[in-house]
């Protein structure tokens, strides 16, 4: 059901607000089978205990009421072990960004002529040179200066922060994303960063199978009224709100009264609204029933908008925030064309505002298949099982003692109170033998395909996920036969990993590159001097900030170096530089004696002392100073006695 606007239907823009809150409300169902499945995973992953049991849960997954209920609950935290697991070797550290120029192709000096005698031919080619010369100075000095500020706000905006967020995210849900955009701090300072935000709170257009291929997507926001009508300069009272928060919630369950005016929507105190990118317009070309919907007055007029445009919408305002009727009404094309156009152009990198990680991507469907989703059953039939084998044991934890009604009350008394060698006294009524009237019964012995039940659902999820009893520092059942066979055992534990970590390094990519077009298109001298210094400001305006954006894109390369987020493999790298060290020691020796040049062999060392956590700064060589070759001269005659 749409959201029903109470405004005048006069209104120029009310026809596109509520089209595209009705084109919201579609795409959140068609977002329903992934919004399910991330918040069950979730749910393993931080809910309740027994959350699973709850009513309405378990009659979904097994068949109705029929199915017995164990009386103990609990949750084996799978997912949990997944994101510990995957999570820390994914993203150690912030990587170093790598910006280098694309250089052009240089071309053969055959082309330009005979350069040895022709001398139009050697001056054409002179120039050419020269010109490339400098050109490839000015793209390298510009690759420089992006290079040290995308390295600078990593660390100033916690940006290890915001990817562990994401890829904990990921690992749950199946997707993460990062919002690049700018943001001024609290001294008043401008920077470009990228954020993490909740993946609920995206909606894509849920008529295309690739978000590449998506003509919108959408921001949920949600921020107090005033904020929203500050932002957008609107008058106060103008933005009505629609969303109650924890603290208003709090208030209304405590002060009498209050949940009739819930009744009447009059405990709101926040605004939901979203944020729209679009790449099809204002929404005119959705189609032609919703095309003759619009107003007159704006039919034919928003072509000249152009297919990019942005729109800021919310429940119950008759007109986009970013487009208030005074602009709309401007006799200025300008005003109405600058207030619809993205706050940063991505699309000329045919991009989105926000950077995603997704590990599989479902063909034919729009969100992509979590880590957990494929072992949901697993994890559901090992809760169960779980819950069922801890509900038999404390059934069959407990004693029974079982005697003949003539036993004295005495005798009773002493058995189920008193304390440890107790002396009981037997009268001859009870019989000769003590067991025909006092006997312990005891519960059969537990089935053990329980058991062999439980392991073989975990092993089913450890397979499905990744999590081999490796990455827990388990060794396996049976001893490798073979150095080859321990290769290539090792290998195919870390090819799961290794794909994952190359993932999140091209994630890191695309948000560096995202980062650059912000700040190329955002960021001025003054903002990026505390960073650069004042020649460096001087620099960023000339090569950075007046350089058209389709140079930051086409004609400079953004990298991650590889394996710079993960972990160091201390013990690897340790023994890769202690073979090293005895396969280069003795040939960087003999040279640095040979030349007196010790920078390498000094290198080398450092290298060693890195991965053996080792200061090593007395072990290194200062240059050395070679003794003068002898001169040649003449021979002194030999001396002869007179």
């Amino acid at each position: 059901m749409s959201d029903v606007l109470p405004f005048n239907q006069d209104s120029p823009m009310a026809p596109y607000v509520q089209q595209w809150l009705d084109v919201l409300q579609v795409a959140r169902r068609r977002k329903a089978g992934f919004d399910e499945d991330a918040d069950e995973a979730m749910s393993f992953y931080s809910g309740s205990h027994d959350w699973m049991w709850e009513q309405g849960n378990v009659n979904g997954w097994y068949g109705g009421s029929d199915m017995p209920q164990p009386d103990f609950r609990m949750t084996i935290n799978k997912t949990y072990e997944a994101v510990s697991i995957f999570g820390p070797g994914l993203y150690y550290q912030n990587p170093h960004r790598q910006v280098n120029p694309r250089r052009g192709v240089e071309m053969p000096i055959e082309l330009f002529g005979d350069v040895y005698n022709d001398p139009q031919a050697a001056m054409a080619y002179e120039q050419y040179m020269m010109e490339l010369q400098q050109t490839g100075a000015v793209d390298d000095a510009r690759a420089k200066l992006l290079e040290t500020y995308l390295n600078y706000t990593p660390n100033e905006l916690r940006l290890k922060m915001h990817m562990r967020r994401m890829i904990d995210e990921a690992i749950i849900k199946g997707m993460g994303v990062l919002w690049t955009e700018i943001t001024t701090r609290p001294d008043g300072s401008r920077m470009v960063g990228s954020f993490w935000e909740n993946i609920n709170n995206l909606l894509i257009d849920g008529d295309m199978d690739t978000i590449e291929d998506a003509q919108w997507v959408a921001r949920r926001c949600i921020h107090p009224v005033w904020e929203v009508e500050e932002e957008y300069g609107l008058p106060r009272g103008t933005v009505k709100p629609n969303y109650e928060s924890m603290t208003q919630q709090g208030r209304i369950k405590s002060v009498f009264g209050s949940e009739s005016e819930r009744s009447r929507g009059r405990t709101n105190d926040l605004v939901e609204y979203w944020k729209i990118y679009s790449k099809m317009g204002m929404g005119d070309l959705m189609g032609q029933q919703a095309r003759g919907q619009f107003h007159e007055k704006m039919r034919g007029q928003l072509d000249d908008l152009g297919r990019n445009c942005y729109l800021v919408v919310a429940k119950g305002v008759p007109y986009p925030l970013n487009i208030p009727p005074w602009v709309q009404e401007s006799e200025n094309f300008d005003d109405v064309f600058m207030a619809v156009q993205w706050p940063t152009p991505y699309w000329l990198d045919n991009r989105w505002p926000f950077t995603p990680l997704r590990w599989r991507d479902t063909p034919g469907q729009l969100w992509p298949t979590g880590l957990i989703k494929p072992a949901i059953g697993e994890l559901r039939a090992i809760n169960w099982i779980a819950s069922a084998l801890m509900g038999k044991i404390r059934t069959t934890s407990r004693d029974f003692i079982v005697t003949l009604k003539q036993v004295d009350k005495e005798l009773k008394r002493a058995i189920n109170e008193g304390g440890d060698l107790t002396h009981l006294e037997l009268e001859s009524a009870v019989g000769d033998n003590i067991n025909h009237a006092i006997q312990f019964l005891q519960h059969p012995e537990m089935n053990s395909d329980i058991y062999r039940c439980l392991e073989l659902f975990m092993g089913f999820f450890d397979k499905r996920t990744g999590l081999l009893p490796q990455l827990y520092g388990e060794s396996g059942r049976t001893q490798d036969r073979s150095a080859t066979e321990s290769r290539l055992k090792q290998s195919n534990i870390d090819i799961r990993r290794d794909d994952m970590a190359e993932m999140v390094e091209e994630c890191a990519t695309q948000v560096a590159r995202a980062e650059a077009i912000c700040a190329r298109w955002h960021l001025t001298g003054e903002d990026v001097m505390p960073v650069l210094g004042k020649h460096g400001a001087m620099m960023w305006e000339s090569l950075i900030s007046q350089a058209p954006i389709g140079t930051i894109l086409s004609e400079t390369e953004y990298r991650i170096e590889a394996g710079s987020a993960k972990k160091p493999n201390k013990d690897r790298d340790a023994d890769n530089m202690t073979q090293a060290m005895q396969t280069l020691s003795n040939t960087l020796t003999q040279y640095a004696f040979t030349t007196g040049d010790t920078n390498p062999l000094n290198e080398l060392v450092r290298q060693w002392g890195i991965a053996m956590d080792m200061d090593v700064s007395g072990m290194l060589i200062p240059p050395l100073q070679l003794a003068p070759p002898e001169e040649e001269g003449e021979e002194e005659p030999a001396q002869t006695g007179e």
